[in-house]
C-alpha cells in the first residue's frame, strides 16, 4: 500500500492550486503525473488495487474541495447565518434591476463563442456608468457556465473575468431555487460560495473595482448577513464610485424595513458620498429608492397622496434627469421606473402614464413585479408605518 503516499501529496497540490487561484488544468496535469510516476516505478500495478487507490484519491480531493467552498462563503468571519435569499426576487434570469437585457446579447455571444479578447476590449473601453449598466443588464441565464469556467482559467489575472463569473453564479443561485427566509440546498450554497470567491479574486487583482464590490454586497444580501456588513459594502462601493446606483438599489431593498431604517439608509448614503456628490445625484436617487420601498411596505395601509409629496418626487426625478451622466442610459431608465411606480402608487395615473410613455417599454422587473404581486394579493399584511424618510 506504499502508493497511498500519493494521496497527501495530491491534497497538498490541490490546496496550493486553490489558494493561488491556478487553473484546474494545472492540477489535472500534476494528478496524472503522480500516477504516471507510480506506474512507471511499478509501485502500482494496473488493476483492482490501482483503481481503489485512484477512487480514494478522488474522494479525498472532493471532500477537501467541499470544505474549502464552505469556508469561502463569506469574507466576514463567524457571523454567517443559514443561507436565505433577499426578499421577493423579481427575476431569476437577470438582476432585478435590469432594463435592457436584450442589449447584452452581443456579450453573451462573445462569451459563449469564447471570443474573450473582443469582449474584454469592449469592457475596457466602457465608462464607469456604462460598465455598471453592462453588469446590471446582462441576461446571465443565457451565459454558458462552461465557457465562463474556461474564461477564468484562461485569464486568471483579469478582474472582469472573475466579476462576470461572480454575477453568473449569483443569478444561478436564484434559478436553482434560492427562496426568501429558507435555508438553501447544496447547489445554491455552492453557487453563492463560488460567487464570493470570484468577487474576492477580482478585488485582489483590482481593489478599486466597483462592480466586484457591488457583487460582494449582493452576495451578502443573498445570505442575509448582518446589516453592518451590508452597510460596509455600500460605503466601500460609493467610495470608489459615488454614482453607483446599482449598489444603492441593492442595499436599499435589504436595509429598508420601516421609516426609521429608511432614514438611516439615506444618512448612510449621504455620509458615504459627502461633498463629492456636488449635485446630490446619488442622494436624490437614494431618497427615491427609500420612498418606493416605503410605499411597497405600507401599501396595505394606503399610500400618502399629498401633492407636496408628489412635488418632492418630481424635484428628485428632475434633478436625476438633468444631471444624468448618460441620458437614456441605465441610471436614468431605472430612475424613471421608480418614479413612475411611485406616481402609480399615489394614484397619479396620468403622470405615471406620461413617464411610462417616455420609457418606451423599458420596464425593469423591480418594482413592477412586486406591485403586480401585491395587486393579486390585496389581503397582504404590511408593517405598520413608524416614520417617514428624510426629504
Amino acid at each position: 500500500m506504499i502508493y497511498l503516499i500519493v494521496v497527501p501529496c495530491l491534497l497538498l497540490v490541490h490546496l496550493y492550486a486553490r489558494k493561488a487561484q491556478l487553473p484546474t488544468m494545472l492540477f489535472a496535469a500534476v494528478f496524472l503525473g503522480f500516477w504516471g510516476l507510480l506506474f512507471g516505478a511499478k509501485l502500482v500495478v494496473p488493476g483492482a488495487e490501482a483503481l481503489v487507490a485512484l477512487c480514494l484519491s478522488l474522494a479525498c480531493l472532493r471532500a477537501v474541495e467541499c470544505y474549502l467552498d464552505l469556508e469561502d462563503v463569506s469574507d466576514e468571519p463567524d457571523d454567517i447565518p443559514e443561507f436565505s435569499a433577499e426578499r421577493n426576487f423579481c427575476s431569476r434570469l437577470t438582476h432585478d434591476f435590469a432594463v435592457q437585457p436584450r442589449d447584452s446579447m452581443f456579450a453573451i455571444q462573445l462569451i459563449n463563442r469564447r471570443e474573450w479578447g473582443t469582449l474584454l476590449d469592449r469592457l475596457n473601453g466602457m465608462s464607469a456608468s456604462q460598465r455598471q449598466a453592462f453588469y446590471v443588464n446582462l441576461n446571465y441565464s443565457s451565459v454558458s457556465e462552461r465557457a465562463m469556467t474556461d474564461l477564468v482559467e484562461q485569464l486568471p489575472d483579469n478582474a472582469d473575468a472573475h466579476v462576470l463569473m461572480g454575477h453568473v453564479q449569483l443569478c444561478k443561485a436564484k434559478r436553482l431555487g434560492l427562496k426568501t427566509g429558507k435555508a438553501a440546498d447544496e447547489n445554491c450554497t455552492q453557487a453563492i460560495a463560488t460567487a464570493f470567491t470570484s468577487f474576492r479574486r477580482a478585488l485582489e487583482i483590482n481593489p478599486q473595482d466597483a462592480e466586484a464590490l457591488c457583487g460582494t454586497l449582493i452576495a451578502k444580501v443573498y445570505i442575509d448577513l448582518d446589516k453592518k456588513y451590508i452597510v460596509a459594502s455600500l460605503i466601500d462601493t460609493l467610495q470608489v464610485d459615488i454614482h453607483h446606483f446599482h449598489v444603492v438599489l441593492a442595499a436599499g431593498r435589504h436595509l429598508i424595513n420601516d421609516g426609521q431604517s429608511a432614514n438611516e439608509f439615506i444618512e448612510t448614503v449621504e455620509s458615504a458620498v459627502g461633498a463629492r456628490d456636488e449635485n446630490e445625484i446619488t442622494l436624490s436617487f437614494a431618497r427615491l429608492v427609500a420612498h418606493v420601498e416605503c410605499q411597497l411596505l405600507y401599501s396595505a395601509y394606503g399610500v400618502d397622496k399629498d401633492d407636496s409629496v408628489s412635488d418632492d418626487l418630481a424635484r428628485l426625478y428632475a434633478k436625476l434627469e438633468s444631471c444624468s451622466e448618460q441620458p437614456g442610459g441605465w441610471s436614468s431608465q431605472i430612475a424613471a421606473n421608480l418614479y413612475a411606480c411611485a406616481l402609480q402608487q399615489m394614484g397619479h395615473s396620468k403622470l405615471a402614464s406620461n413617464v411610462l410613455d417616455g420609457m418606451q417599454g423599458l420596464a425593469s422587473p423591480y418594482p413592477w413585479e412586486l406591485l403586480a404581486r401585491q395587486a393579486s394579493q390585496p389581503g397582504v399584511t404590511a408593517k405598520k408605518q413608524t416614520g417617514l424618510f428624510a426629504a
